[in-house]
């Protein structure tokens, strides 16, 4: 048994999760499975890097792991969340409420798109973020006949 750090990137502070023990011949999938006790990110959803590469996809991928080494684990909807700012953005921008109800189908979307692969389990402080700004647009939602349903 090795202790190893797993650090989880994505928002402004990384989160260390240090001393986890972890069997130097545990098998990928197993790895994953562990990680995810911790990170609360899907073994799906999960993109590893261990010394700066990508974690391979092979049967022991840490064979050669060394005391307090780290794998940095992020979310694979990172990007996605990235996007959703973006939008919301633009929504506040925009001008005219035709514009702004259209960027506001869009963030919901993709906000949509995250909860429904735990993104914000993950990421707390997102989810915080993301409940403030769908405050700000939710007036533009209740005018979207597929919203009102």
């Amino acid at each position: 048994m090795t202790a190893i750090t797993i650090r989880l990137v994505g928002e402004n502070d990384d989160r260390l999760f240090k001393g986890i023990e972890v069997d130097n011949k545990i098998p990928y999938v197993d790895l994953k499975k562990r990680i995810e006790t911790f990170t609360k990110i899907h073994p799906d959803f999960q993109e590893l890097r261990f010394r700066g590469d990508e974690l391979p996809d092979v049967e022991r991928p840490l064979q050669d792991i060394k005391f307090g080494e780290e794998l940095v684990v992020k979310h694979t909807s990172l990007l996605q969340w990235k996007n959703y700012l973006t939008i919301v953005q633009k929504f506040r921008e925009a001008k005219e409420n035709r514009s702004r109800q259209k960027r506001v189908v869009e963030a919901n979307e993709q906000a949509k798109q995250l909860y429904d692969v735990k993104f914000f389990s993950a990421y707390a402080t997102f989810y915080s973020d993301w409940l403030r700004m769908r405050e700000e647009y939710a007036v533009f939602l209740d005018n979207v006949p597929d919203f009102i349903k």
